[in-house]
């Protein structure tokens, strides 16, 4: 299949062409992003692309097209597994059109096609290799005499002998010999060594449960008198004594209201009807047969019904933001470009056309912790750089694509006109311009050409150049 025809086919989408994968607000995100994409792809910057479609199909499997296109570019780069992963994503989940199903489930069997040939490839080379290694050297059979140049044919018992010889090539012995002290030190270390790992272990967990035992006794002892007081006072207080009642309510607390000092079992009366009646105060508070022992339950008390339940705080989960990711991505282009300005422009300009792209991909507050600066803000940054380096940046990149063009290498050629032309779309007194519309017009993407050649004629109009231009547009027809 011919994988790069297949890509030309994508064109840029609007919102009403595709169902709803999304909300709208991420839909038109999204579907900024897949055009950006397939506009770079037409300038041969499949690798930034691939960037931004990976995750759109990660964050939106719905949106089949995003999802195909990304395995469609997977595929040109002979990378089929994950191409066919993406694809069947594409089909199974994708919502596609039925024009570009068919073409999905094509490029499914293709790629399984793919995918089966490289599988025989590998088991036909492992074959050979291992067949090849009972090969025997048939020049050996070969004796060489006293006269240069001259050589006579072995015997045939010498060749039986060298084939016998020949056969025993990759039989293995072995010998086993007698183990020493140190064989067995060696084996029985690993195990040592998790025995006393273990014990260490099991050692720090009593400590551990022995410590805590000891903390919960001593809040217990500390909790017991502070209730043993407050109960004292509250026959003098009304309201401790309402708080202690309040307190053997919500926690139930037996021992609270059971005391031996008959004025404490006011204790356990509601806030509302405050009386010194004592007989009504114990029918309120009459004992449970099974706990008319005060001493007893006072001595129960265990550090879990005293202390109020405390819900701990759910500890967050590291999340990985694409968005942020992308960002860190576009970080470490900016600084590449930084590093490489003084010494190969063009790659710098290549770095920092990938961080523009990313850049204008993410919302502009994206922002990792570890950054001063959001998206927006290294957006500018990239920006002002590549206007710093566009002018002799063009300049490589026009004179690099001259010499592939003069050698009739086109497409490469292009490349590197898309990218001059980029930068400084003047470059050259409009050279730049013309000699990429000459490269679209030499592969016969006339409708690619046009545009390029009508910017001379209006930006560079009387000159010769502008000329040369129009006489290439009457060529196409225009």
């Amino acid at each position: 299949m011919n994988w790069q025809q297949m890509i030309d086919q994508f064109q840029q989408l609007e919102q009403h062409q595709v169902p709803s994968f999304a909300k709208t607000r991420e839909m038109e995100q999204a579907l900024h992003l897949y055009n950006k994409s397939v506009e770079h792809i037409s300038h041969d910057s499949s690798d930034i692309a691939l960037i931004a479609l990976r995750r759109l199909a990660s964050d939106y499997p719905r949106f089949g097209m995003a999802s195909f296109l990304a395995g469609c570019l997977l595929a040109q780069d002979e990378a089929y597994e994950e191409a066919l992963a993406l694809t069947t994503q594409a089909v199974e989940q994708g919502q596609l059109e039925a024009q570009w199903l068919g073409e999905a489930e094509n490029c499914i069997e293709t790629l399984q096609q793919e995918l089966h040939l490289a599988s025989e490839a590998e088991k036909t080379e492992g074959h050979k290799s291992h067949s090849g290694k009972a090969a025997i050297n048939t020049s050996a059979i070969l004796e060489k005499i006293k006269r240069k140049k001259k050589v006579k044919m072995a015997s045939d018992r010498e060749r039986q002998e060298l084939l016998r010889q020949g056969d025993q090539v990759e039989e293995e012995t072995f010998v086993e010999s007698p183990r020493q002290l140190s064989d067995y030190l060696r084996l029985a270390a690993p195990v040592l060594g998790g025995v006393i790992l273990v014990v260490l272990l099991i050692f720090a967990g009593v400590r551990l449960v022995s410590s805590a035992r000891a903390d919960r006794d001593t809040d217990a002892d500390q909790l017991e008198w502070l209730l043993s007081r407050l109960e004292l006072m509250a026959s003098d207080d009304e309201e401790i004594n309402a708080l202690l009642a309040e307190y053997g309510h919500l926690f139930d607390q037996p021992g609270i209201t059971e005391t031996d000092d008959q004025d404490s079992t006011e204790t356990s009366l509601p806030e509302t009807e405050p009386t010194t009646d004592a007989p009504d105060e114990t029918t309120h508070t009459e004992p449970d047969p099974d706990e008319t022992d005060a001493p007893d339950t006072t001595t129960t008390l265990q550090p879990t019904e005293t202390e109020p339940p405390v819900d701990p705080l759910p500890t967050p989960e590291p999340t990985t933001d694409p968005d942020i990711l992308l960002v860190d991505q576009a970080v470490n282009a900016l600084q590449q470009a930084r590093n490489l300005q003084s010494e190969d422009l063009m790659s710098a300009a290549d770095q920092l056309f990938m961080a523009r792209t990313i850049l204008e991909a993410v919302p502009a507050a994206a922002q990792p912790e570890n950054q001063e600066l959001n998206a927006g803000e290294l957006l500018s940054e990239v920006n002002d750089l590549m206007d710093e380096i566009a002018r002799p940046a063009a300049n490589e990149f026009r004179v690099a694509g001259r010499a592939l063009f003069d050698s009739e290498a086109y497409e490469d050629a292009l490349v590197l006109y898309l990218k001059a032309f980029e930068l400084d779309p003047g470059n050259y007194g409009g050279g730049t311009a013309y000699y990429t519309g000459r490269c679209y017009q030499m592969l016969g993407q006339y409708e690619a050409a046009r545009p390029y050649y009508e910017y001379v004629v209006d930006t560079f109009s009387g000159r010769d150049i502008a000329g040369y231009s129009a006489n290439r547009l009457r060529e196409m027809g225009y």
